[in-house]
Parts: structure tokens; sequence; C-alpha cells
């Protein structure tokens, strides 16, 4: 490998027996022959290792999509500041980031007393903010009438009420 090589943003991947992708740990690979990581090649087997990127590609519903440097230790929220933060339409619970292996993590929220878990952006990640569904918009007019019918049935049972 050369000095620009970036070991961890390897791409392994089996094409017989459709196994695809499989994560492996080069440097481990590296550091102990024959250990797990230590896979054997087969004909077919294509390895990917690209280039050292020292940025976060940032895109999706955000302000403004682009390309940030990576800085150790700053998380989702620092990459999606950069970019201008969440647009309106963006759905900042559901943000994803594939990592410069393949590997993809997404947001996932918290539930009472647990915490979710946020992934982070990595050397050559791409952050992706999905947009929030569409709604069908609310027809405001039938529920003018229908809390006005109610209000309408109720006013009529407390009238009978007091006349008894």
């Amino acid at each position: 490998m050369t000095d620009r090589a970036y070991p961890a943003g390897i791409r392994f991947i089996r094409e017989v027996d459709g196994v695809g992708q499989l994560d492996v740990d080069l440097s481990r690979a590296l550091r102990r022959p024959g250990s797990e990581q230590d896979i054997a090649l087969r004909p077919g087997d294509r390895i990917i290792i690209p280039e050292y990127q020292p940025s976060v590609r940032i895109d999706g519903a955000v302000n403004s999509p682009g390309s940030v440097l990576w800085e150790p230790g700053k998380g989702l929220d620092y990459y999606i500041g950069a970019a201008g933060g969440v647009s309106q339409n963006g759905n900042r619970s559901r943000a994803s980031v594939r990592h410069a292996n393949g590997k993809t993590e997404t947001q996932q929220g918290g539930f009472l007393f647990f915490a979710g878990r946020t992934p982070t952006p990595t050397p050559g990640s791409v952050v992706s903010v999905p947009t929030k569904p569409d709604r069908p918009p609310r027809d405001n007019i039938s529920l003018i009438a229908a809390i006005a019918t109610m209000l309408a049935g109720t006013a009529t049972v407390i009238v009978v009420l007091i006349k008894l």
C-alpha cells in the first residue's frame, strides 16, 4: 500500500456463492497473520482500498450540502451543522453515515431512559439526511365542522337537561 491508502476503508467483496461484501479489519489482518481477519483469497475476490479522504460529505435534506474537513472526535451534529443544519423538510432522527468501507449506520432514537445510537462520521464518509415523508394536507373545514357538530350536540343535551 502507498502512504495515501486508507486501510480502514477496505472493501472486500467475495462474489463466489453470493457472499457479497465482508467486513475485514485489514490493519489487524496485517498485524496478526493467521487471525480470523486474515482471510484466504479465492478466485473472483475483489479488494478495494480507497485513497485517504480527509473530509466528510453531507447531503440530502440539509441547507447547504457539501464537504467538510474531518475533525477527530466530532459527531454527527457537528457535520450536519456545518452543512447549515437540517432543512425544513429534513428528518434528522433518521440521518445515516455511509463509511468509506461501504458500511452504513443509521441514527437510532432512544426510548424512555434508553439512549439512542448516533453514528460517528469517519474520514471519507457520507452523511445523509433524508426528507420527512409527505403527509396529506389536513382538511381544516371538515375538522371545524365536526367540532361545531359536537358542540351543538353537547349544547342541545345541556338545554334539554336544564329544562327537565
